[in-house]
């Protein structure tokens, strides 16, 4: 066990629990918030409001693209 010191102004608590869940995510389309069913050559992440998950699609239909001055 280690040893932990007080900062001066703070008290000591042996009540802390801590838990520790690992991470197994090794590929994004694994992450619970991202559906990556459709997932073709050249798709990209599109975040779907109904669904509150980031889908893949080729097409991008939604977006609004600022190419800014010259």
């Amino acid at each position: 066990m280690s040893t932990v010191k007080n900062k001066p102004g703070y008290q000591r608590c042996d009540k802390i629990t801590v838990k520790t869940v690992p991470f197994t995510a090794r590929r994004i389309r694994d992450l619970l918030d991202v559906d990556g069913s459709t997932l073709d050559d050249g798709a990209v992440f599109v975040y779907d409001e109904s669904s509150d998950t980031f889908k893949t699609q080729l097409l991008l239909e939604k977006q609004k693209i600022n190419g800014g001055n010259f």
